[in-house]
């Protein structure tokens, strides 16, 4: 059954990446978006949308039952599943890889952990007032 899973995950991940902007059938989606949008509503359109190209992790319920139908692969509930867990993480790299290729090193220079400082701050002082905030929090949590 996993190697099935993972069979299918990749199918459905090809599906989904195909559909991504700029890739080859993105002119497709955005088509149907549109003839969706002016049937259903926007907002009933992304119900629709979501399973069959827009949500990786949706698109396992649908894209599970559609290629594994033909193999007879559908013995088992968990197997549809499975699928959804691989394509969540899948999406996550996916994700992931998007936004490291979208960033460049130099918007990294000067920030850790989504902190800014200058070199004249220093990053001990950052790290000085985390653990504060941290221990403060603490206090809190003490029954």
């Amino acid at each position: 059954m996993l190697i099935n899973a993972v069979i299918i995950s990749l199918q459905i991940t090809a599906v989904y990446v195909t559909f991504m902007d700029g890739n080859v059938l993105a002119w497709l989606r955005i088509g149907a978006a549109n003839i969706l949008d002016k049937i259903f509503g926007s907002r009933a359109s992304r119900y629709i949308q979501k399973p069959l190209w827009d949500c990786l992790p949706c698109m396992s319920s649908v894209w599970t039952i559609v290629l594994a139908w033909p193999f007879n692969w559908l013995q088992d509930w968990r197997l549809v599943l499975a699928v959804c867990g691989i394509t969540f993480i899948l999406d996550r790299i996916i994700e992931y890889l998007d936004v490291m290729s979208d960033t460049s090193l130099d918007d990294f220079k000067g920030i850790v952990n989504g902190i800014e400082w200058t070199e004249d701050e220093g990053l001990d002082d950052e790290i000085a007032a985390m653990k504060e905030d941290i221990e403060k929090i603490k206090g809190f949590l003490v029954l």
